[in-house]
C-alpha cells in the first residue's frame, strides 16, 4: 500500500514551502529596487564618434538636484556650491579703513579665535551621469563649467531673511549694503554646468573604466525564473494543505 503522509506533515511540508516563496519573491524585489550607487566613475567620461560596440544614451542624467539645506536655494546642477564671504579689513592697507571681501581669514592672529558664523560648502545631486556612466564626487568637482545664480528670496527660510537679504547676486547682513562693516557677510551660489552636448541629445561613447558596465542579456531573465519559482512552491504549499482527493 502506499504511504500516506500524515496531515500535520503535509502542513508542515506546505508551511516550508510557503516561507521559501515568500523570502525568494522577497529577495527578488530587493534585488530589483535596490538603490545604484552613485560614486562610482572618478573620471569624466569623453564621448566618441566611432566604437566596435556604441551604446545609445543620453547625454547627461540628473536626479535628486542638490539644495541648500540652510537658505533653501536649489538648482537643476550636478553640484550646487554655496561660496561665503566676510568684509574684513584689508591687510595691505593697514593705515586705512579700506575694506575687502575674502571667503577666507585675512587676520592670521585671529584665524584661532574666530572663525565664520556660517561656512561655504559643495551640495551634490543624488544621482549625476554623464553619457550612462555614474559620476563621483571628485568627478563632479572636475567639471569646468560654472554659472552664478541669483538667490530667491522666497526660498530663504524665514529666521534666515531677518538676518539676510537680497542684493544682487547675494545675500548680504550688511544693514546697508553699499557700505558694509568688517564682519558683515555675504553669501552666493554658482552651479556647476554639463561640458557642451556638441548639439545632439543622444551620444555614442565607449565604456569607460570604472563606470558600471550594462547587465547581460541573461541576467534580465533571473527575475522572471525567481517568481517562477516562487509560484511553483505557492501551488505545491496549496496541494499539500488541500491534501489528496478521494476516490468514490
Amino acid at each position: 500500500m502506499p504511504m500516506r503522509s500524515s496531515p500535520a506533515t503535509r502542513r508542515g511540508l506546505a508551511l516550508i514551502c510557503l516561507l521559501a516563496a515568500m523570502s525568494i519573491a522577497g529577495w527578488n524585489w530587493h534585488g530589483q529596487h535596490r538603490r545604484v550607487p552613485t560614486e562610482v566613475s572618478s573620471s569624466l567620461p569623453a564621448p566618441a564618434q566611432s566604437l566596435s560596440s556604441p551604446a545609445q544614451v543620453r547625454a547627461s542624467e540628473l536626479a535628486d538636484p542638490p539644495v541648500d539645506p540652510v537658505f533653501g536655494q536649489q538648482a537643476a546642477t550636478p553640484l550646487l556650491r554655496r561660496v561665503v564671504e566676510m568684509y574684513q579689513p584689508d591687510p595691505a592697507t593697514p593705515k586705512t579703513h579700506a575694506g575687502v571681501w575674502a571667503d577666507h581669514l585675512l587676520n592670521a592672529d585671529a584665524s584661532a579665535s574666530r572663525n565664520f558664523p556660517i561656512a561655504s560648502a559643495d551640495f551634490f545631486a543624488g544621482v549625476a551621469q554623464w553619457h550612462g556612466q555614474w559620476l563621483s564626487h571628485e568627478a563632479i568637482r572636475a567639471l569646468q563649467g560654472v554659472h552664478r545664480l541669483t538667490p530667491e528670496a522666497s526660498l530663504v527660510p524665514q529666521n534666515m531673511l531677518a538676518s539676510f537679504s537680497v542684493e544682487g547676486d547675494y545675500l548680504v547682513s550688511s544693514s546697508d549694503p553699499a557700505q558694509p562693516r568688517p564682519g558683515d557677510l555675504r553669501i552666493s551660489w554658482t552651479a556647476v554646468t554639463w561640458p557642451p552636448a556638441e548639439g545632439a541629445a543622444d551620444a555614442v561613447i565607449p565604456p569607460a573604466a570604472g563606470a558600471i558596465e550594462p547587465a547581460p542579456v541573461l541576467a534580465s531573465w533571473r527575475p522572471v525564473a525567481a517568481y517562477l519559482l516562487a509560484a511553483v512552491l505557492l501551488l505545491i504549499a496549496a496541494g499539500l494543505l488541500l491534501g489528496p482527493r478521494r476516490r468514490h
